[in-house]
């Protein structure tokens, strides 16, 4: 896994570096990814000169201005990236910057490789886990989202998707399905009795359900999409508790740990998504 995490880095920057420093031309740093990379570094350059967000962009339908669209948390990472750099190199944080706004995609997109690998380990084996790190360390439409001096989103996304799907598995696969009340209800209340027992007897499950959640609002604080991967965990969900109504097991524990994770999710980026809405 090593191997391929190192593989993964450098095939990422290897062939982009030099051209990413030498735009034609003018000689000056260049991005690739069409024109979202540099909007990115424009809402980049705003936090750093103004140490806040970029949240009203009086050049979006000009001249009325409009709200930023993209969330904070990864534009942010490659400008806090910035000022790490800046006291290690000479010049201004605008350029420290410009190497944490072309390499951190691509620490994003090699970093992937460690959720992938845990993942095939843990549900299939050593030699999956092998195998899907390699995979992910060299798969081209992984590869080419995640390149030196490509300052988009997708990377970090990915990361945290692959982090906030790895963790649901592992909370899904240990909580199991025995039963867990004694008695049950339409009552809402036997839901919160249901979250109260669960975090008793199942507290990893919980635990992982918990960091599943923080994964995925991680991903809501960099891409307004991230109800994709949610649906995905909610047809993984409706298709287990069809098969326990089937097989006349409990879905109680299961339930327990997606709401607590669907809660975390929503409640964590509640802030920000309600000041882009006023």
């Amino acid at each position: 896994v090593v191997g391929a995490l190192l593989t993964a880095l450098v095939v990422r920057v290897m062939w982009n570096v030099i051209p990413a420093m030498n735009a034609s031309g003018t000689g000056e740093w260049d991005m690739t990814g069409g024109s979202d990379p540099w909007y990115m570094k424009r809402a980049i350059d705003y936090i750093l000169a103004q140490n806040s967000h970029f949240v009203i962009d009086m050049d979006r339908a000009y001249p009325v201005g409009s709200i930023n669209p993209r969330p904070p948390l990864f534009s942010w990472s490659l400008a806090l990236g910035g000022s790490a750099l800046d006291p290690f190199l000479a010049g201004d944080v605008h350029d420290a910057a410009r190497w944490s706004i072309a390499a951190m995609p691509a620490i994003y997109g090699a970093l992937t490789v460690l959720p992938i690998a845990a993942t095939c380990k843990r549900f299939f084996g050593t030699g999956a886990g092998a195998i899907g790190a390699w995979l992910m360390a060299l798969m081209p439409g992984h590869v080419s989202h995640s390149t030196f001096a490509l300052a988009d989103h997708d990377a970090f996304v990915i990361l945290f998707m692959s982090l906030g799907f790895y963790f649901w598995l592992c909370a899904a696969d240990s909580i199991g399905s025995d039963k867990l009340l004694e008695k049950s209800s339409w009552n809402p209340v036997q839901m919160i009795t249901g979250i109260r027992e669960s975090f008793k007897k199942h507290p990893a499950a919980m635990a992982q359900a918990l960091l599943a959640g923080v994964s995925f609002a991680t991903v809501a604080l960099g891409w307004k999409g991230f109800v994709y991967g949610l649906a995905i965990v909610y047809a993984a969900y409706f298709l287990q508790t069809a098969l326990n109504l089937i097989r006349r097991r409990d879905s109680m524990p299961v339930t327990s740990a997606i709401v607590v994770m669907m809660l975390t999710t929503f409640i964590l980026p509640l802030p920000f998504l309600s000041l882009i809405h006023i």
